[in-house]
């Protein structure tokens, strides 16, 4: 319900359908899955390439 009075609050008066504001939730929650989805192989790309966090010594051979 917190996304749905997020929605009413963006939207005062109810000028909004109901369907419109079914439409943009979904665009939302679709946003913020593809935006995790490239977080996530961003983070796995960096791990593959070796990457350490600033300041960790090299890996010793």
């Amino acid at each position: 319900m917190q996304a749905v009075d997020l929605v009413n609050s963006l939207f005062p008066g109810s000028h909004v359908a109901l369907d419109q504001r079914k439409t943009l939730l979904w665009a939302l929650a679709a946003s913020l899955s593809l935006h995790l989805a490239a977080l996530a192989m961003i983070q796995v790309a960096a791990g593959s390439a070796g990457a350490r966090p600033a300041g960790s010594p090299p890996p010793a051979l």
